[in-house]
């Protein structure tokens, strides 16, 4: 499995971008970088983007990724998100105000974009990947990732904004050949109280 960190900050500045990953060349996780740390080629190449939640540090560059595909690729690209994410982005992002409603792009027949709904602990398999979404604590419903490769036979797991939250442990050390983790941290523990 190959995993290419393109973002991993809450701020974003000139040397800093928001978070994002790229597995494999065609899976995003979170999309709060994917347009500026891609060239228009590699973005094209991403089918499937896992929405851990709905802040725009995880979410940013979504629309422009869209956008950067409408007409370059074949299929809708796929967004992976809870119900209550996917609510979010289409009230929030694609509504035809803040951005065009790709659903109805080019036509209602052939959108650009399609949505998957994600349920707790529910596997599912994406090409070579079995993907596990994990609900974390956070202030708005998250999930973090568990990742594994049928080619590599190795684990990731990927936490998204959380503070405590037993189970994606459980579930980490459940896991065959874990070979990495990224715990998304927005405070220090000095700041426990936020």
């Amino acid at each position: 499995m190959k995993v290419e960190v393109l973002g991993s900050y809450g701020g974003n500045t000139s040397s800093h971008r928001l978070t994002g990953f790229l597995i494999d060349d065609f899976l995003a996780v979170d999309a709060g970088c994917l347009t500026s740390a891609l060239p228009l080629e590699r973005q094209y190449a991403i089918s499937d983007v896992l929405v851990s939640h709905s802040h725009s540090d995880h979410t940013g560059t979504l629309p422009y990724l869209v956008d950067n595909q409408f007409g370059f690729t074949q299929g809708p690209l796929r967004i992976h998100g809870s119900q209550w994410v996917i609510d979010v982005i289409k009230r929030h992002i694609f509504n035809d105000v803040i951005w065009p409603d790709f659903l109805r792009l080019p036509n209602p027949d052939t959108p650009s974009i399609e949505y998957v709904r994600l349920n707790n602990e529910r596997s599912f398999q994406l090409k070579h990947l079995r993907i596990t979404p994990i609900e974390v604590n956070h202030i708005v419903p998250c999930f973090g990732f568990l990742i594994r490769s049928e080619r590599s036979q190795s684990s990731l797991l990927y936490t998204a904004d959380t503070t405590t939250t037993n189970r994606v442990w459980e579930l980490a050390n459940a896991s065959e050949n874990l070979k990495g983790v990224i715990i998304d941290c927005s405070f220090p523990n000095q700041m426990k109280q936020l």
